[in-house]
């Protein structure tokens, strides 16, 4: 992913909460969902279980079927979602 969308979201959500108010946010305004997101690896740690499918995915809300592949790097802090396409 060489570009994307950083969100920045100190409330006490969760990280799930907030990576799918991220997906929103990158639809609303590139009219296409993402399928590739980060988050500090702290926050890994705290991303129920069950949301996560095979190949660390799950999908960019609850009314849709496509999925995100959530990913891990230190570059992003804790409470930020770098959320985006990959790059093909």
């Amino acid at each position: 992913m060489d570009e994307g969308l950083l969100w920045q979201d100190s409330s006490d959500k969760t990280i799930q909460e907030k990576i799918q108010d991220a997906a929103r946010r990158y639809h609303q305004r590139y009219n296409v969902w993402p399928d590739t997101c980060y988050i500090n690896p702290q926050e890994l740690q705290s991303l129920d279980a069950k949301s996560l499918r095979a190949s660390n995915t799950m999908p960019v809300s609850n009314t849709h079927t496509e999925t995100l592949q959530v990913l891990t790097t230190q570059r992003v802090n804790e409470n930020n979602v770098w959320i985006g396409r990959r790059t093909q």
